[in-house]
């Protein structure tokens, strides 16, 4: 059985965890040590004595036989679990002193007079991946993160495994907080490396700003009418503001036309929070009409 509920959170691709490990010696708040959990939070329920919980590198083979195989994991300590410290103990010691050198550096580096007074000086940008065609193990495609305080923050292109990106970047108890705080998710192109993680990042906005639970299908409609006004008034009168004109709880996908299909079959397979969605395409902003389609 594969769920989050019953499998820890355990490191899958080592050896981009060992990459991040060795990178954390060069900037910690930048390149955080991956989370990772050896043991599964949740017992397995009684009466399932044959349940095998899923963990990296098992395979399961159909044909000529049906049997389940563990596949080694390298770079591991026993069952599977992931040697931080057996890592930076084999990191080159040459590097390990580049990496303190260039560590005390940035931090004896004197800020340029007049920054404060910079407008936007706490603006993010956060290259999430920078790769193309697929993720590989030192670089995840296309994405990037642009942060801005008490604002929000839009997110330019959500590559495949965007969302895992995020939570190794900010861990389990920051991540809600920064998936809250996306407004806006803009696809450039629909190369695949530029859109397939965006249903599973839309999914998680979802879970965390609505709990899973769908958009009022008439939310602006005075559930109790007043006895003392009349029905022709009553149609005049200005209605309860609908939940979906709020902006903190509208999300906004910028693409083109044909994208907005697509995600609209994906949500008939898996809810992503689709009522959630207002959609603008790229070629009415090109055409100066600036048309939402939803």
């Amino acid at each position: 059985m594969s769920s989050p509920d019953l499998c820890p959170n355990s490191i899958t691709f080592v050896g981009a965890a060992g990459a991040a490990t060795k990178l954390n010696l060069l900037h910690p708040d930048h390149f955080p040590i991956p989370t990772c959990e050896n043991e599964s939070n949740m017992a397995a329920p009684e009466g399932l004595e044959n349940l095998i919980i899923a963990r990296p590198q098992q395979q399961l083979s159909i044909l000529p036989k049906f049997e389940l195989q563990q596949l080694p994991i390298p770079m591991t300590l026993v069952d599977g679990r992931f040697d931080i410290e057996g890592v930076r103990a084999a990191t080159d010691h040459e590097y390990i002193k580049l990496a303190k050198e260039a560590r005390e550096k940035v931090e004896k580096t004197e800020q340029p007079e007049g920054l404060e007074q910079l407008p936007g000086r706490e603006v993010e940008i956060i290259p999430l991946g920078t790769g193309s065609a697929m993720p590989s193990k030192y670089r995840n495609v296309s994405a990037t993160l642009l942060r801005v305080p008490g604002v929000g923050s839009i997110l330019f292109d959500c590559g495949e495994t965007t969302l895992g990106q995020l939570a190794r970047l900010y861990g389990r108890e920051e991540l809600p907080k920064v998936l809250k705080d996306i407004k806006c998710i803009y696809i450039s192109h629909l190369h695949a490396d530029h859109h397939l993680g965006t249903a599973a990042v839309l999914k998680a906005i979802y879970q965390v700003k609505h709990n899973g639970e769908p958009a009022p299908s008439n939310p602006s409609k005075a559930a109790t009418p007043d006895p003392d006004i009349s029905r022709a008034d009553a149609d005049s009168t200005p209605t309860s503001p609908s939940l979906l004109d709020t902006p903190d709880n509208i999300m906004w996908v910028v693409g083109l036309g044909k994208y907005d299909g697509l995600l609209k079959e994906y949500a008939d397979v898996e809810d992503i929070g689709y009522s959630w969605i207002r959609y603008i395409a790229t070629e009415e902003i090109r055409t100066g009409q600036g048309k939402t389609l939803r």
